[in-house]
Formats: C-alpha cells, structure tokens, sequence
C-alpha cells in the first residue's frame, strides 16, 4: 500500500466514502500490479462487496454473482482429514494411510444472521440435602438393568451400544431436570418410563444414521439412508426433522468454493484470524507430522484467484494441536509426533504467531502435555480441554491461557474424560463436545454441567474424530468416524454427516422430542480428523 501516492490515496478514500461507484469504473483499466495494490487497499478497509465488484479482475461474472451473494455472510468450512473411501474402507496402518489424508476444503453452509431463540438458563446449583449424583446415576443404571432395557439387550433387540446409550442419555436428561425430589416409588417409575421412550429414541434415530448397526451395514448400503428415520426408511425421507424443529440458518453455497491446501492434511487445527484469514497449522500426512502452517486471505480468493500460502515455520512439528486466534497473533499449543511407526509422544509447548511481521515467539508450555483436545476461546481466554496425554490415555484435566498475562491456569477437570472433544462457546459457556455428551463450563461459577442434546443417541458410541460448530443455540457435528469390526478385524469408516442439535438446555424441551437432534445434512467428502472453523466472506 505505500506505493500509492498521498494524493491517490486521499482522492480514493473521498470517492469511496461518498459511494460513488461509477467514479471507480475506470480501474479496469489500470495496470495488473497497480490493480493488485488497489484491490489490496481496498481489502484493508473492509468495504462492502457492492464496491469491491467495481474493481473485480475479468472474467467477472462468475466473481461479481459470488461477491454479491457474500454481502454480509459467514461461511461454516471444513479442512483436511482423513478419507478412508480411498481403501475402500478396509484397514490401514497410520504409516500407510498418506494417500487417504485430505488436501480438499469445502464450504459446508453459509449462514446470514443469528436466529434469536427462546432460552432458559437452567444453571440450578446442587444443594446439599439433595441425593448426589451418583445417587441419582445409580438408580437410572439400576432401573435399567433390572427393566426392560436389559430385557431387550438379552433378547437382541438392541445391541450392547445402544444400551449404553440408553441408560446414559437418561442419566443426563434426569440430572438436568432433577431438582430434589424424593427418590421415591413415583420417581423411579418416571425413570422406567423414560428410559422406554428414550430406547425407543435411540432405535430409530440409530436405524440410518450412524449406531452400531449403520457401521457394520454392507458396503453397498444406500448412502443417503436418513439418520432420523427408522431402518430402511426411504432416500428421500433423509432430514426430515421432528415436528417441532427449529427453522433452519442453514443455507448451500455451490457459488463460493475454497482451494485445496498446499499439503495433505489430516488430524490438523483451523483457525480463523483477522480480515477474514484461514489458518490451517499442523497435522500430518501418515506418519510424517507437519511443522508447516499455511493460510488463505478470502477475500484475495474470491477477488484475486490466489490459494494458500505457506507460512515460516513453527518450532516442532505437531499432530493434533489446538490453535487460536487473538489479538492479530495465532497461537498453537500441544500436539503429538510419532517415532518411528509406533512412539507416540505428546508436547507441552506452545508458541504464537504475529501475522503482522510473519516471525513466531515461544509461549510459556501448558501444564500437561496433550494432543487431540479442545480448543475453545472466551472473553480473551484460550481453554484447553482434555485431549490425549502422555500415556495415551483421556484426560479430565483443563487449562487456560490468559493472553494478557502470558500464563496457563488450571481450571475445574472435565466430569468425564475424553480424548478428542471438540471445543466450542455457547452462550457464555465453553463446551466440550464429545460422542456421549456435551459438557459445559460457565467460568464465573468455575463448575462444569451435562448438557443432555442426546449426540449418543444419534452418532453411537463408536463415533470419534468429527467437527463441531454453534451458531446461535444449535450445534453441528461434521464427520468423523464409526469403529466397528469387520472380518478382517477392527475398521473405521469414515463419515460425511452434518448432524444438527439444539443446545437449548430447558429439560422441558426435552421431553417427548427426540433429545435435540434437529436434522442431517450432507458433506461432500467422507472425513474425519478435519478440522472446522467460520469465516466471514464479506471483505
């Protein structure tokens, strides 16, 4: 931009302001590097796209209709992963799985504004003449057990999985609306009673959409099976929702594409920074762990045709790392590499990035080392959320990274450990999001809580490695993958599932829906291990 001179740059500033668009007409026929220096100032001053059309390279059609459609967009993407179609889904060795590791990048939605939706914050402390937790834990699980849940296990009419489902989700949905009744006769038939309806739940919506019976489904099966409907269910019935579903924000973007990154990429972190700038750090490509970050300006994609650049590089190679992005500076933390084929080792340091001089710093390295783990930034504070550790085993623990300060905080563990929870903030909350259930943390109570959207019930237990986004009060879940054995042994399939939840945390809404899940839609390639983020497409 200091090529311009003072007097351009002050003529052009006053046309701008004053909106006179056919003043700007006359830039097509300025030089190429001339026109490249003005589109960037343009950039810079985050104009709206009916300005920047004016100036768009030819051929411009195709361009003008995208940047007219981006006005005031915001883009949900995913990036990298793991594909196993490329197999044919049959097992593969991480040292052998390269070719499967994703270089692809697709825009799943665009959404235009937030839905405003009811809410009831039902953050109920638990006092301390109420039965614990565990009491409560106890008598679902023992009703289960000694009920017709166990019966239909015995009998085949569920699988194990399902059961495990079952009794959990139940768990989740009385320790939500619980408010210290008697655990009485009256109670435990509630309990028998919604632990029926939540079964059945968990049969219909497992039928197609991703249980243990869609996982070891033959190859051949349709693959647009509904993931709310029963098996066997028609192609045509895919997402259809409950009655009483949300309206959607949910809206297709084939106008807006995104190129593919420069190098495969799966088990990789996506950040997105300022002026509309994607991050994708780290990953690998089977075994070989990737120290290499790479970015991608949208705006110069949508006005210029220009792909992902390369960035310097970072300290250490990093497999799974969390990444965040604050204060014009990218942060990077965590992460593992593999020596050899076997040796897995996680790290505890971190570094930042300062995206105005293109140079990285080392941080302060987090209290526990881990890798796979949340990644969540709320009110200028970076949370780190279980993952795997050293030993390779879940973790409850969580710590904060305090941008100001330049420390990590320990905060309250998880309820439940898990070893790739996908971070998120709902709502002043920060959420953890796994297979069985999203957790939430509030840090002006330093306490963590279930939150009961029923994601067991739809995914399986066998699920793992997928995305997650909240945009107003729903929550998507993309990809992932399903576990499941197969004659040759222990396999994953790799997913293209968008499922939608709502996060509305009312134990009201709960009862006779099918515990929040709300819809599916489609990516268009099978992944997991990918990575997720939202950028705005407007400039």
């Amino acid at each position: 931009m200091n090529e311009l001179p003072n007097d351009v740059r002050i003529i052009l500033v006053g046309v701008l302001a004053r909106d006179h668009l056919k003043h700007l007409t006359s830039v097509a026929a300025l030089s190429t590097s001339w026109h490249r220096v003005l589109v960037d100032y343009l950039c810079s001053l985050h104009l709206a796209p009916a300005l920047l059309q004016i100036v768009a390279p030819g051929p411009v059609e195709r361009r003008r209709a995208c940047l007219s459609a981006l006005r005031r967009a915001r883009a949900l993407l995913t990036v990298g992963g793991y594909n196993t179609q490329w197999n044919d889904h049959a097992h593969c060795n991480m040292e052998d799985d390269g070719p499967g590791c994703e270089r692809s990048c697709e825009v799943v939605c665009v959404f235009r504004g937030r839905e405003q939706l009811p809410w009831r914050d039902d953050t109920w402390p638990w006092p301390e003449a109420w039965p614990t937790h565990n009491e409560l834990r106890q008598l679902v699980w023992w009703l289960a057990h000694s009920g017709a849940v166990h019966n239909a296990f015995n009998a085949g009419t569920i699988t194990a999985a399902q059961y495990e489902v079952t009794v959990w989700q139940a768990y989740l949905e009385f320790r939500a609306s619980y408010r210290g009744e008697a655990l009485d006769a009256a109670f435990e038939q509630r309990v028998t009673e919604r632990l029926a309806v939540v079964q059945q739940e968990v049969i219909t919506l497992g039928g197609g959409g991703g249980g243990e019976q869609a996982a070891n489904a033959p190859a051949d099966a349709p693959a647009e099976a509904p993931a709310g409907a029963p098996a066997g269910a028609p192609a045509d019935a895919a997402a259809d929702a409950p009655a009483n579903a949300l309206p959607s924000v949910w809206e297709s973007a084939p106008w807006c594409t995104i190129p593919p990154t420069t190098a495969r990429r799966a088990d990789l972190a996506l950040v997105s920074g300022a002026q509309s700038t994607l991050y994708a750090v780290g990953g690998r490509e089977g075994v070989v762990a990737h120290a290499t970050v790479e970015r991608l300006s949208v705006p110069r994609h949508q006005l210029l045709g220009e792909g992902w650049r390369t960035m310097s590089l970072m300290a250490e190679a990093r497999i799974a790392p969390l990444a965040a992005a604050m204060h014009d500076r990218l942060f990077v933390a965590g992460g593992g590499s593999i020596a050899g084929t076997s040796t897995w080792t996680s790290s505890r340091t971190a570094e930042s990035y300062d995206c105005r001089d293109d140079s990285w710093a080392a941080l302060p390295p987090m209290q526990d080392a881990r890798c796979y783990a949340g990644s969540a930034v709320l009110d200028e504070t970076w949370y780190a959320l279980g993952g795997r550790g050293e030993s390779g085993n879940p973790m409850h623990s969580v710590e904060a990274f305090d941008a100001g300060r330049g420390t990590w905080v320990p905060r309250r563990r998880l309820l439940r450990a898990d070893d790739s929870p996908s971070g998120a903030v709902h709502r002043g909350r920060v959420l953890a999001v796994a297979a069985t259930a999203v957790q939430s943390y509030d840090p002006r109570e330093g306490s963590w809580r279930f939150s009961p959207t029923g994601i067991g019930m739809v995914t399986g237990m066998g699920w793992w490695g997928g995305c997650a986004h909240v945009e107003g009060d729903l929550l998507y879940l993309l990809g992932g993958s399903h576990a499941h054995s197969a004659p040759a042994g222990m396999t994953s399939r790799s997913l293209d599932t968008v499922w939608i939840f709502d996060l509305r945390s009312s134990a009201d809404a709960l009862v006779g829906t099918a515990s929040g899940f709300r819809r599916r839609e489609r990516l268009q390639v099978p992944r997991w291990c990918a990575a997720a983020s939202i950028v705005t497409l407007a400039c």
